[in-house]
């Protein structure tokens, strides 16, 4: 499971979201490997009709496999 950083870091935000810097839990303190979590509201999706464009951003990020771009770890 992911924790948040306590003061909830925010990396960024977008008109639907936010992006929070996050870590595992039970990690060492010192080995702790870093994620960026993105929260979006479920209200907005509806509201924009934009729930297909949220699905196919999460299948390419889950399928990507290349050096300069970000992977996704996690979707839930």
């Amino acid at each position: 499971k992911l924790c948040k950083i306590p003061g909830r870091v925010v990396l960024g935000s977008g008109s639907f979201g936010k992006v929070y810097l996050a870590h595992k839990r039970g990690d060492d303190y010192d080995k702790k490997k870093y994620y960026a979590v993105k929260e979006i509201k479920k209200s907005m999706l509806v509201e924009y009709d934009i729930i297909q464009m949220v699905q196919l951003e999460s299948q390419i990020m889950l399928t990507n496999d290349h050096r300069n771009l970000i992977n996704m770890h996690y979707s839930f």
